[in-house]
């Protein structure tokens, strides 16, 4: 997810390719795969606020 938002993803293209991604994988891996982007996406967030 880092790499992604360094390369420019925006965070409703990572959300939609964990969605798609969720098809495969199945909804508790997706769900868990959400919550994970989530903190990591707080994270960042964070970081630039405190720029």
């Amino acid at each position: 997810m880092r790499h992604a938002r360094e390369a420019g993803a925006t965070k409703q293209e990572i959300a939609e390719t964990i969605a798609q991604a969720g098809m495969f994988g199945g909804v508790p891996a997706m769900t868990k795969a959400m919550e994970l982007a989530t903190e990591a996406m707080d994270e960042d967030t964070g970081k630039d606020t405190a720029r």
